[in-house]
């Protein structure tokens, strides 16, 4: 289904908090050591262009997985804390000795914060009540403060060949869709600014296999493979730039990224 006014995709069935919380309970979290190499190298070089918004030293990763991104910022000194919903990477997270809540509401009893800068890699796309969860962020995030997303296109080349066979069509995983368009829509709906937005990488791959009984992953997206070799070499890496840059012109990269600013 789509909203016939912002033309965002959504789920017609939308899950009970219930049926939510047994499916991330228990919610793995697999990345190849080499892609995850690749993952934390890109996250320095987000925070680089996140340092101009540190001014509390705050900063918050909603949905922070086991805490990669987290322990990035805080070998960068920013005072870190994240939201999961992952009983399992709740735990990882825990071990290593990141502050880091179920929910905003738990986070609000324990502190007091304005964040600088609030992170959202691969979440907006898994929520079933999007409007309350932005409300709840935009009261924690200071005014000029950055709001940094990423989330799955819907206008990208892998959805237009497998159609509904699309493999990020899956519930009750993903429950919203979005473009540029209407991504953009609810965040300046929301009372944000956009300051950049890009759609970049490429995947053909159906699915990407993972060995449920060895907690192990079998295969790399076509992505993930381009992004690993690229950092091995200059030219490969040049061509994923160009790549990217074309992508981006046309909006059909395979990753919405964005930043907004609390207004």
């Amino acid at each position: 289904m789509y909203c016939k006014h912002c033309r965002l995709v959504f789920m017609e069935k939308i899950p009970a908090p219930k049926e939510l919380h047994s499916h991330y309970s228990d919610y793995p979290y697999f990345f190849p050591q080499n892609v995850r190499f690749s993952i934390e190298k890109s996250y320095e070089e987000l925070l680089v262009r996140l340092e101009p918004y540190r001014i509390n030293n705050c900063l918050l990763d909603y949905g922070c997985g086991t805490g990669i991104f987290l322990q990035k910022a805080k070998e960068k000194g920013w005072q870190v804390y994240g939201i999961e919903l992952s009983e399992k990477a709740l735990i990882e997270c825990h071990k290593q000795n990141l502050t880091v809540y179920k929910t905003v509401e738990e986070l609000q009893s324990f502190h007091n914060i304005k964040f600088d800068v609030i992170t959202m890699f691969e979440v907006i796309e898994h929520l079933s009540e999007i409007n309350s969860v932005l409300s709840s962020l935009t009261h924690l995030l200071r005014k000029d403060g950055g709001l940094f997303l990423t989330t799955p296109n819907f206008n990208n080349p892998t959805r237009w060949f497998y159609k509904e066979n699309y493999h990020n069509i899956e519930y009750p995983e993903h429950l919203l869709y979005f473009t540029c368009s209407s991504i953009n829509h609810h965040f300046k709906r929301s009372g944000y600014k956009n300051l950049f937005l890009q759609t970049t990488g490429i995947d053909f791959s159906s699915k990407r296999k993972i060995n449920a009984s060895a907690s192990e992953i079998s295969s790399l997206t076509t992505n993930e493979i381009i992004l690993v070799k690229s950092q091995k070499s200059v030219i490969l890496n040049f061509i994923k730039k160009t790549i990217n840059y074309l992508l981006s012109m046309f909006r059909i990269g395979m990753t919405i990224k964005a930043l907004y600013i609390k207004k």
